[in-house]
């Protein structure tokens, strides 16, 4: 078991409510579609342990018990890029891969993580400006390669296939597969155009209208 959702809800206004089936998966990349408002990046927030269910739990982990995705030990199985307010502004790219590898104890090199910029398109320059001097683009590449680098057990991805360019999105696409290869990784990716990750994947996550279920 690397990722169970069980009896997931988040109300999010008197109007929308967030309610996902029962699910458990080990490996493999889950396409998460569905229209605009559909719940999709909620959920995401969710398995990323960056926000808190209403009800339900989201373990993830290699054994049948799991961790919260709130927990502390989850945090170094989990790599995400889910909004740009991930981003430390005042941060390099550099500097940012660095910090977020070090924030969950992983052992990457800065050879490494040069590497990772350079793989998904941030040329050297861009490596050491500001982000906040970056366009949106080149945030979500460097956003990307911070989730990428660590392999993690659980890799979430919300829609960053719409913010980068063609090019470097297949060298992102290329190491997701990679990464789903080794057998031992759930990879979560939604796109505004789901047929580009569909393309991916082997498994869909569908929302509509706040209730989610997969779809095999």
């Amino acid at each position: 078991m690397s990722l169970m959702v069980k009896s997931v809800t988040k109300r999010m206004s008197s109007e929308f409510e967030l309610s996902v089936r029962d699910f458990a998966l080990s490996e493999g990349i889950c396409s998460v579609t569905g229209p605009n408002g559909s719940g999709k990046s909620t959920f995401l927030l969710l398995a990323a342990g960056l926000w808190t269910s209403d009800s339900g739990t989201i373990l993830v982990g290699s054994n049948d018990r799991g961790l919260s995705v709130r927990s502390s030990g989850a945090k170094r199985l989990i790599g995400s890029f889910v909004s740009e307010r991930q981003l430390v502004q005042f941060l390099s790219p550099i500097e940012y891969v660095t910090f977020a590898c070090e924030l969950f104890e992983s052992p990457v090199t800065r050879p490494q993580i040069e590497s990772a910029l350079d793989r998904v398109g941030v040329d050297a320059t861009d490596a050491k400006r500001y982000l906040r001097e970056l366009s949106a683009g080149t945030k979500a590449k460097v956003g990307a390669a911070a989730a990428l680098v660590r392999a993690p057990t659980l890799l979430i991805l919300d829609e960053i296939v719409d913010s980068i360019d063609e090019q470097s999105w297949k060298h992102v696409a290329s190491w997701i597969q990679e990464l789903s290869a080794h057998g031992s990784s759930v990879v979560l990716i939604s796109s505004q155009n789901a047929s580009r990750t569909r393309t991916l994947a082997s498994m869909e996550l569908g929302f509509d209208r706040g209730v989610g279920g997969l779809r095999r």
